[in-house]
């Protein structure tokens, strides 16, 4: 049976341990993607000298504790050859519901391949794979910088779509991340990628960050919600198929207009509980409360692997406050948790329901 949400639901009232878990399991990438906010951050490092090893990990994992969500980032995380086993591990110690694995969709058999072995070796959890096209065609090729990277990119959804026919935990999206040069274009993708058989949900992404090119994150707002809009007019009905998949799409809705209204008034309506119900862990070992902060918690390895300790310490404590005092970005992650585990929400949310 999978593993059910419903045991988190206590920590709608205490935010007492973190549910939600982003592993950058490696900053290496096969693509060349300018308003990335994670390679723009790499600065000199070697992108492969220090990322954690399988033996880390696996002392890592007892520490954590139960997880709703094991989402898995990079960099591309596909390159990371045993990402299956790092599942494993993370499957016995914490039995996340979910697991995410966002890919942008160059290597198809591999990505096909690496989906089957994590569903077999995660046989209590919802798998969501979401395949990055950010432009229809040659497009997503110049903005990927990667020659037939749409082509690779449908192909990856094709092979995925077949493999969720067969295992109804595999769940295939996709994702748009919406940047200063291809606002203009979106509504032609939308219409492509809802024609694609098997995909369960689109989501667009507002690009965020700081980039090595800051004027990627000029996009007019009102494209932004454009594209929500459109977003909800063709993909109407159409919703994952695990438990509470109608609930995810209505939180996926209400995501989008706060994240609009985040970025223009620089104010966020609800508190924000990253670094209590989410953190973020680099592929070097860094503990964040946040995607958005380069301010650390600490680095496991100097706590023993033991995220516990790492949490306890007065740089966690700072992060806290920190996010506390004034914490309003747009990052979807911490806006899902702050959706789902805050009470405030729900008026909102079940507005967006009746309305999905």
């Amino acid at each position: 049976m999978i593993h059910a949400p419903w045991r988190h639901l206590p920590a709608v009232l205490w935010k007492r341990r973190p549910l939600h878990l982003t592993l950058f399991v490696t900053r290496r990438c096969n693509a060349h993607c300018p308003y990335c906010f994670y390679l723009a951050a790499a600065g000199g490092e070697t992108p492969s000298a220090v990322e954690l090893s399988l033996d880390e990990y696996e002392r890592l994992a007892p520490t954590v504790g139960p997880l709703l969500w094991l989402a898995f980032s990079g960099g591309e995380p596909v390159l990371r050859r045993d990402l299956p086993e790092i599942a494993a591990l993370f499957a016995r110690h914490c039995r996340p519901s979910f697991l995410t694995l966002p890919t942008n969709g160059l290597l198809p058999e591999a990505t096909a391949a690496m989906a089957k072995k994590i569903l077999a070796v995660c046989p209590d959890s919802t798998l969501v794979v979401k395949v990055s096209i950010d432009g229809a065609g040659e497009k997503h090729d110049t903005l990927r910088g990667v020659p037939r990277a749409y082509d690779k990119a449908v192909a990856t959804c094709r092979l995925l779509a077949d493999l969720a026919r067969l295992q109804p935990r595999l769940q295939l999206g996709v994702n748009t991340v919406l940047t200063a040069v291809n606002h203009e274009a979106v509504s032609r993708l939308i219409d492509e990628v809802a024609a694609m058989e098997g995909v369960r949900g689109h989501t667009i992404s507002l690009v965020r960050g700081q980039l090595a090119a800051q004027h990627y994150l000029d996009v007019p707002l009102q494209a932004f919600r454009a594209a929500q809009n459109r977003l909800r007019q063709v993909g109407k009905k159409r919703y994952y198929s695990f438990v509470g998949g109608r609930l995810k799409a209505a939180e996926e809705r209400m995501r989008a207009e706060l994240v609009a209204e985040i970025a223009a008034t620089g104010r966020s309506p609800l508190s924000c509980h990253a670094g209590r119900l989410s953190l973020v862990l680099s592929e070097t070992g860094e503990v964040f409360p946040c995607e958005m902060t380069d301010q650390s918690s600490g680095n496991l390895r100097d706590y023993g692997y033991d995220l516990r300790r790492v949490l306890a310490t007065e740089n966690a404590r700072n992060g806290l406050r920190r996010i506390d005092a004034a914490c309003a970005c747009t990052h979807e992650c911490a806006l899902m948790l702050n959706i789902l585990f805050s009470p405030a929400a729900y008026p909102r949310l079940l507005r967006c329901l009746m309305g999905a």
